[in-house]
């Protein structure tokens, strides 16, 4: 059975997405689309949260994801912390139908790498070595990827996992 999954690395800036079709006995799986949605010459909070939406509805509406998997959202200044959880409730409301699944920045590089420590390049070098032909633009769409794969390696739900 394929299962559609939509991993998100949620930011105000750049909120990086990959849709990924994985086949539950086997856990091969064919990348759909990854990419991210960049704000950063966006004028206005408000402004940006409206492009984050736009993308989100464009991404649920034709893509169909079953699954819903994000990075859980962290900072270290508070300005940021306001500014990620408004991009994340953005996210919650597009895909409330859904039980987002959220994992750990750790648990994440501890999924790909095998360490809960790497740094961002080891996570990107090690998912486009998983997925050939794969070439992130940014931290956000490996991210995004690397969301995915670890909810493969954490689920009950695939048996290779």
């Amino acid at each position: 059975m394929i299962k559609r999954i939509l991993g998100l690395d949620i930011s105000l800036s750049s909120t990086g997405f990959a849709i990924i079709d994985v086949d539950t006995q086997t856990c091969e799986c064919s990348v759909l689309k990854i990419g991210s949605t960049n704000t950063t010459k966006v004028k206005g909070r408000g402004r940006k949260l409206r492009l984050i939406h736009e993308q989100m509805v464009y991404l649920r509406d034709k893509y169909s994801p079953e699954v819903v998997v994000a990075e859980q959202p962290f900072s270290k200044h508070h300005k940021s912390t306001q500014a990620i959880y408004q991009a994340t409730g953005i996210v919650q409301l597009v895909f409330s139908e859904h039980d987002i699944i959220w994992y750990a920045p750790g648990s994440l590089k501890k999924a790909v790498t095998q360490s809960g420590v790497s740094d961002k390049k080891t996570v990107a070098d090690t998912l486009e070595g998983i997925f050939e032909g794969i070439e992130f633009q940014n931290d956000d769409e490996s991210d995004a990827v690397g969301v995915v794969v670890t909810h493969i390696e954490l689920s009950e739900e695939f048996t290779n996992g």
